[in-house]
């Protein structure tokens, strides 16, 4: 059994009411598993009663801020927890990152804390590459570039969607992408749930997608604003899918078994 919990489920539009920037994670055995780190993502999860003090990874799907707002600060939460309790880690946060400069700028805020905080809790920062980027005895996942940043950045792999593997299910989280040619790739043969964003796709677009795909459970991710303006009739369609689907909010707990 493990969770999937939503902290963000917003794009990067201005600030919403009661939405904050994407941020998820899957909690297995008391662990977080984490995949982007929004404005307020840690607040949210201390909210909702969860211990951000046990996460174990975090995985930045790409460097744009409404997906890297709320790292340092997540961080520095983590840090400070067990430094007024007086603990310290066994292990290293292990931070996936598609370019170390989202690390140093992370890292250079938390340097004005000082060593105290410091000491809580190591990072060992990664960057992103293709390929099974983790496993443990739980999870594993592995990275695939897409183009949602080639306008600018040309070529260079600097944006990744993740498939994950646990408990025998498969989630793919597409991050942000040019296309729907970048989330079938990922997605391939199938998958349990498809976290899809969009703030840049149209919300009929992937319904017909995964209604002709190997997809068990569609999870909309990332709102932009056709579904932030358009609630009640992004729900009506979400209802008319032949797949099980789901229009995330902030806060969402799902349970699978």
């Amino acid at each position: 059994m493990f969770e999937i919990i939503f902290f963000g489920t917003c794009s990067g539009t201005e600030p919403q009411k009661d939405m904050h920037h994407c941020a998820w994670a899957i909690k297995k055995d008391d662990v977080y598993y984490w995949f982007d780190a929004g404005e307020g993502c840690s607040r949210t999860a201390l909210l909702m009663g969860e211990d951000v003090t046990s996460i174990k990874t975090v995985f930045i799907s790409h460097p744009h801020i409404d997906h890297t707002g709320g790292l340092a600060n997540l961080i520095f939460t983590m840090r400070k927890l067990l430094s007024r309790r007086g603990e310290k880690r066994d292990m290293a946060l292990e931070l996936f990152v598609p370019k170390m400069k989202v690390w140093d700028c992370a890292r250079g805020l938390l340097e004005f804390e000082g060593t105290a905080l410091n000491a809580s809790a190591d990072v060992n920062a990664h960057l992103t590459e293709e390929g099974v980027i983790f496993a443990d005895e739980n999870i594993s996942v592995e990275a695939f570039s897409n183009r949602h940043m080639q306008k600018l950045f040309g070529d260079e792999k600097i944006s990744y969607s993740f498939k994950i593997k646990i408990d025998g299910k498969i989630i793919v989280f597409s991050g942000d992408v040019k296309d729907l040619d970048d989330v079938d790739r990922v997605v391939s043969d199938g998958c349990d749930y498809l976290i899809m964003e969009t703030g840049h796709h149209n919300m009929d677009d992937v319904i017909e997608y995964v209604e002709n795909h190997n997809v068990e459970t569609l999870l909309f991710n990332h709102h932009g604003r056709y579904i932030i303006e358009n609630r009640d009739e992004a729900a009506k369609k979400a209802a008319a899918c032949k797949k099980k689907t789901i229009i995330c909010e902030d806060k969402l707990k799902i349970r699978v078994n």
